[in-house]
């Protein structure tokens, strides 16, 4: 089933819930459209949170569950996300994120050691839950700030498409 990671982990290390008033619909759409966006963007790391080496530049890159793999979130997959979501509001929405590292020197570009979330987003009702499982990696960014990060960027997303209002209600990070 698209947008469901049979092997979903157990071992969660960060949670947030949320609330809004549309359907969960809009709020699946958004958050499809939220992380396609952000999809080969490159950001400074403190950007995202305050992590060291401040310098660093981060890219993301995501892929959309399907059963037991994932697949690249390019213009493609999305439509057919949307497609999906469309035809019934999904229950979950799970993402693999994989955070790519690089130091530049001024002239020279160094990939640092990645890292790898699983990240997925629970619908009941007109609330959503979002959990983070770090996979692997160095952990540059706090798995909170990422959270942050990414839901602004889906808030962001709701207020512009479809004037919709997400409320933070509680973050979680262990």
């Amino acid at each position: 089933m698209l947008g469901r990671y049979e092997n979903f982990p157990q071992n969660i290390h960060g949670l947030a819930r949320f609330s809004y008033r549309a359907s969960a619909k809009k709020v699946q759409w958004a958050v499809a459209s939220a992380l396609y966006r952000l999809n080969q963007g490159k950001f400074r790391l403190k950007e995202i949170g305050y992590s060291s080496p401040a310098e660093c530049e981060v890219g993301f890159e995501f892929g959309v569950g399907e059963e037991v793999s994932f697949t690249f979130l390019d213009e493609g997959e999305v439509k057919r996300l949307e497609l999906a979501i469309g035809k019934e509001v999904l229950a979950f929405l799970d993402f693999l994120c994989a955070l790519r590292y690089h130091l530049f020197d001024g002239t020279d570009r160094r990939a640092l050691k990645f890292d790898y979330y699983l990240l997925r987003f629970a619908f009941a009702g007109n609330s959503m839950e979002f959990f983070v499982s770090h996979e692997r990696g160095p952990r540059r960014v706090d798995v909170e700030d990422l959270i942050v990060f990414l839901a602004e960027r889906v808030r962001k997303e709701l207020a512009e498409r479809y004037s919709v209002f997400l409320k933070l209600e509680s973050v979680r990070a262990v």
